[in-house]
């Protein structure tokens, strides 16, 4: 059987609404677009939300047409999917998505008889111990949105037969027996149990970072001195401030107050004046920022000596753009700019990405406010305003936690070295 192609697109409104599509061979799918739309849309999720479901789904069609499923038919006889199936469906969330289509390519390719009595063999071979799997959190996301699909879908195929009332209620059982066995085997995640945190990058690795960032370093990865000037200033921009990245890539020239030294983040989902398809978003809230006079003043010399000189660049005000055309940097073209330091042979840690600087702004933050002796609750709320969260959002707790963790294993160390030391002090 040729194999089908699966996209998600995204298509821009004319009054700027981002909604994705999942196509089949270039054409959507009527029951994946009736239900981003009546609800996922309706329920007011954001476009991202819906193009993480999409990709899910996709991944759900894809291991039906690769195992000669057809849901229709099945669902006309009364059946929906056999237990083996929804194995073989659950190993392939698991895996990253490229890892997964593979996998589906070679299932095609297996013996008819293949069924559970061999399938554990199958997962044991070395083909399958080499592929890459993801964190257990996505794989539970993804069984998650296609178990509502799937709800969603049977319910309305269920609630059309009534002339038939054998077939109805075989289908119910079938129905029922799969989502619960999908929902039965989807990872646990448990965060009371949940020690380790991702941290942010050492005293050593930030000094080593800026020291490279440095437009004279003469180890800086990027030969375009314009391209060495944007992405310093993009990198101190999220490790002085703590943004997201689409908070920083949203960022406009008129949103920066010289004078007052402050920026406001806002929230402009489904920006027409923005030309990005993939438009990079604020997830958090709207909020002023203080800006330090020496970024500041960095910021005004890029627009200046840079940005000003693009042609591109005069038919919007998006703070950063390409180095060639002067248009909005997208998503991708960020995401290149720490490739680019990662294997830059610079020393710089192996998983350094964008949000990792923001980790790295809250430690760092956890620090000043122990120096200023702060209170916790009072922490907590300075902190939940800078990042955009909530005053009842956990999360700021749990950097709170994180650090007293650090403080408390260093009391600890410091207890033990006096005893060996007989009670002295270390």
């Amino acid at each position: 059987m040729q194999a089908r192609s699966y996209r998600v697109v995204m298509v821009v409104k004319a009054d700027g609404e981002r909604f994705p599509l999942l196509t089949r061979d270039g054409m959507p799918l009527w029951a994946t677009t009736l239900y981003s739309l009546t609800e996922l849309r309706a329920k007011n999720r954001a476009t991202k939300t819906l193009e993480a479901h999409l990709r899910a789904l996709a991944l759900f069609y894809v291991f039906l047409d690769q195992h000669g499923i057809d849901l229709d038919y099945r669902i006309s006889e009364g059946e929906t999917l056999h237990m083996h199936e929804v194995d073989e469906l659950i190993q392939n969330c698991r895996l990253q998505m490229r890892e997964a289509y593979q996998n589906n390519a070679a299932a095609d390719s297996l013996s008819p008889g293949f069924r559970i009595g061999n399938l554990e063999r199958f997962r044991k071979s070395p083909d399958m111990r080499r592929q890459k799997s993801v964190v257990p959190h996505l794989a539970a996301t993804r069984i998650q949105a296609i178990c509502n699909y799937f709800e969603w879908l049977m319910l309305d195929r269920i609630d059309r037969i009534r002339a038939n009332p054998n077939l109805r209620q075989m289908l119910e059982t079938s129905f029922q027996r799969t989502l619960n066995a999908l929902r039965a085997r989807s990872p646990r995640i448990d965060l009371r149990g949940k020690v380790l945190e991702r941290e942010g990058l050492s005293l050593e690795a930030q000094r080593r970072l800026l020291e490279v960032i440095d437009p004279w370093f003469p180890g800086n990865p990027w030969r375009n001195w314009g391209a060495k000037v944007r992405n310093q200033l993009i990198i101190e921009w999220l490790y002085r401030l703590g943004v997201r990245r689409g908070e920083l890539l949203g960022i406009r020239i008129g949103d920066i107050d010289f004078r007052k030294g402050q920026v406001t983040i806002h929230r402009r989902a489904d920006d027409k004046q923005d030309p990005r398809k993939n438009q990079p978003n604020v997830k958090t809230k709207a909020r002023v920022l203080s800006v330090d006079q020496d970024l500041l003043k960095k910021t005004q010399e890029y627009i200046m000596n840079f940005r000003r000189r693009l042609e591109g660049a005069r038919r919007h005000d998006f703070l950063f753009v390409t180095v060639d055309t002067g248009k909005p940097i997208s998503i991708p073209a960020f995401d290149k700019i720490f490739k680019v330091l990662r294997s830059s042979g610079n020393d710089l840690p192996v998983l350094l990405f964008a949000h990792l600087l923001r980790h790295t702004w809250n430690d760092n933050f956890s620090r000043q406010m122990d120096k200023n002796e702060v209170p916790e609750d009072k922490e907590r709320k300075y902190r939940s305003y800078l990042m955009g969260w909530s005053e009842t959002s956990g999360t700021a707790a749990t950097y709170t936690r994180r650090h007293t963790r650090k403080v408390a294993e260093k009391i600890s160390l410091s207890m033990q070295a006096r005893v060996i030391g007989g009670g002295r002090d270390a």
